[in-house]
């Protein structure tokens, strides 16, 4: 979900984000939102301290170029003792008070109902290689033990993390735990429709291998060559899934007619092939060519998801066509051949589908 991945490195966009990086600063936004309760009495200088020294921390992690918070423009308070010292503190801390209605209006601390909230910005390139969920993990860590030594709950005080790195990581977990939970439900549920059609447990689990036949081998391939996924690769799995059935289901049509009629499984396999070979794979052809189109698009999902699906269209081809005949005829084939004699038994004088047809 980077906007590394979602644009081809020559693309305008990625060129122009570029630019703007090198030439004036980085794009990517970390908010940390420090929220003061109004009941525990913490005082404006305490705040500005905190602040200042979440701000600090920051600015010191690998990857941060720009922090900015209030303290970047409030005035600080002098440092040393004695009276002198403590009166200036006094003066400072009445300035910063006044201050603080600046600062409403450029958003850095508004005031809310319960208390008061402070925002410290860091900034990180949008460009660079840099994994979301272990860079917010750094970030917490460095920022939560300042608010816990500064009191932390007992003192209403705590902090929060938001803005666009922080919604991007949860939109990209959300979007492939959900893309990867749909992809199981499908195949659950047509696993068990397969089950009831074919009439038995066994041939609704030996009908499903060449259905997630062509997941396994394209996503084992690139999870085998360690190619990250984005969510028009993900996307793929459900949509290959339905269209892989509905070749199976066309070649297992045909593939039963034929035994009924009193052919071998060898004899059964090639008149399917005769009946829907070609069939299927003009309806492979034309629905590859006419998705792969869009490989040619500057938006990185899309073109990925184009040419993931035409592959899994022509591995799944190879599975109706070369694995689902090769487990016809050898002992996987045997649950059909049970539930075709179950089904003569049931009624011997009816004659079956396809009865009467020559199989060659």
């Amino acid at each position: 979900m980077r906007i590394d991945t979602l644009f081809q490195p020559e693309s305008r966009v990625i060129r122009d984000y570029g630019w703007i990086e090198e030439m004036i600063g980085p794009l990517v936004p970390i908010e940390v939102v420090v929220r003061f309760a109004g009941d525990h009495g913490v005082r404006a200088a305490e705040r500005l301290d905190l602040v200042q020294a979440i701000a600090k921390r920051l600015a010191g992690l690998d990857g941060v170029s720009g922090v900015l918070s209030a303290g970047t423009f409030l005035p600080t308070g002098p440092d040393g003792s004695g009276t002198r010292t403590a009166a200036r503190k006094a003066i400072v801390a009445r300035r910063l008070e006044r201050s603080l209605a600046g600062m409403d209006d450029m958003k850095y601390v508004r005031d809310v109902a319960d208390g008061q909230s402070w925002r410290v910005t860091a900034r990180v390139p949008a460009l660079h290689d840099l994994e979301y969920d272990d860079f917010l993990a750094i970030v917490r860590s460095e920022v939560e033990p300042l608010v816990a030594a500064a009191g932390g709950d007992a003192r209403g005080i705590t902090a929060s993390f938001t803005g666009v790195m922080p919604l991007v990581n949860e939109i990209q977990k959300s979007l492939l735990g959900d893309l990867f939970s749909s992809f199981l439900s499908a195949c659950g549920l047509i696993t068990v429709v397969m089950m009831v059609v074919e009439g038995g447990v066994g041939a609704g689990l030996v009908a499903m291998v060449s259905n997630v036949f062509p997941m396994i081998l394209l996503f084992g391939l690139l999870g085998w060559t360690r190619t990250p996924l984005d969510i028009g690769s993900v996307m793929t799995a459900s949509i290959a899934l339905g269209m892989a059935i509905d070749g199976t289901l066309h070649f297992l049509t045909f593939y039963r007619r034929a035994r009924a009629a009193g052919g071998p499984p060898a004899v059964a396999v090639h008149a399917a092939f005769d009946h829907c070979a070609a069939a299927m794979t003009q309806s492979t052809v034309v629905c590859g060519l006419g998705i792969l189109v869009f490989s040619a698009s500057s938006f990185a999902p899309t073109s990925r998801f184009a040419w993931m699906l035409t592959l899994l269209m022509a591995a799944a081809l190879v599975g109706d066509l070369v694995l689902l005949p090769a487990m016809l005829v050898g002992p996987l084939g045997r649950v059909f051949h049970r539930f075709q004699r179950r089904v003569q038994e049931a009624a011997p004088g009816r004659p079956m589908e396809g009865e009467g047809q020559k199989v060659v």
